[in-house]
Parts: structure tokens; C-alpha cells; sequence
């Protein structure tokens, strides 16, 4: 299957993030928009920077029953994004695939991997990496999670967002 086959069928997945959610086709459309967001370390065009979050799942079952696309979620400059890097069935990664701009970190967060809120919440989000669908789930979760930091005291963050993650109630 040719990439442009896979981008066929995977389409209706990825092109409907959700609600919130800012769609970009490709990591070179997403960095055109603000150069900052390349990752030159390695020297591959289309790879992203910040600090990784984890890999998470996108259930693909057009490809068969367990298939799913990979994607990893990152913080880079008070944005969260999770960028594919992973097609179904796939065993290279790709470095041109699709993003998803799920949010930006309140300012009145430590944006860094070293802000203690928001790597708490998002180590509570990676723990469930391996689900089925854990893209959406993690997507949903961060953003939840960062609306209430800006709605309130982020000292309270830790055991909102231990509850809200445990009981799945978003």
C-alpha cells in the first residue's frame, strides 16, 4: 500500500480532531506557520521539537481488527501537539504526517518539562498510553486538564486531575 493509499483511508480519522482541536496536514505545514516548531538535532526535515509526552494510539480497524496509527504528543513553547509518526501497519516512522494542535499551556504555567502541573498532568495522561483510541483520551484529558488550571488555584491540580483521569469522567 502506497503512502498516498494510506492517506486515503486514514483520512476520516485524523482530519476530525476533536472539538478544539487545530488540524494541520502535515508537520512542514505546521512548522511553515512558525519555524521555531522544527527540531534541527537531527537533521530530519518535518521532525518537531519540545519535550515528548509519549506515544499514543489512533484505532485504525479499516486496516484490521487491532490496527492503529501512533502518534506523539509533545510540549514545545506552550503548545501541546501530537504529531503522527506511525501509520497502520507501518513499521518506519514518518516525519511529514499530520498534526493536531490540542492546546497551549496557561502562562501561568512552567511550560517546561520541569513545571511541576504540567508534568503531572501529563505523566497522568501517559500512563494510558496503550489503550485503545489513547490520542482522543489524552487529547480530551489534556485539555481538560490545562482548562482547569486556568480556571483555578493550580495547587488543586494534582487531585482534580487524579479524580477526573481515574474515574474517566471528563
Amino acid at each position: 500500500m502506497s503512502t498516498n493509499d494510506a492517506d486515503q483511508i486514514v483520512a476520516e480519522r485524523w482530519e476530525q480532531p476533536p472539538p478544539g482541536v487545530r488540524l494541520y496536514a502535515s508537520s512542514h505545514e505546521f512548522i511553515a506557520e512558525d519555524a521555531s516548531r522544527h527540531n534541527s538535532s537531527f537533521g530530519v526535515e518535518g521532525d518537531l521539537g519540545g519535550w515528548e509526552v509519549g506515544y499514543f494510539r489512533l484505532s485504525q480497524p479499516e486496516y484490521g481488527l487491532q490496527a492503529f496509527s501512533e502518534w506523539k504528543v509533545s510540549v514545545h513553547s506552550r503548545e501541546v501537539y501530537a504529531v503522527l509518526r506511525r501509520w497502520p501497519n507501518q513499521n518506519t516512522y514518518t516525519f511529514d504526517g499530520p498534526v493536531w494542535l490540542i492546546d497551549t499551556v496557561p502562562e501561568l504555567l512552567d511550560a517546561s518539562v520541569y513545571g511541576r502541573p504540567l508534568f503531572y498532568l501529563t505523566g497522568q495522561v501517559e500512563r494510558h498510553h496503550d489503550e485503545t483510541d489513547s490520542l482522543l483520551l489524552a487529547t480530551e484529558w489534556i485539555r481538560a486538564g490545562l482548562g482547569m488550571i486556568r480556571e483555578m488555584n493550580v495547587f488543586e491540580l494534582r487531585d482534580r486531575v487524579t479524580a477526573l483521569i481515574s474515574t474517566g469522567n471528563v
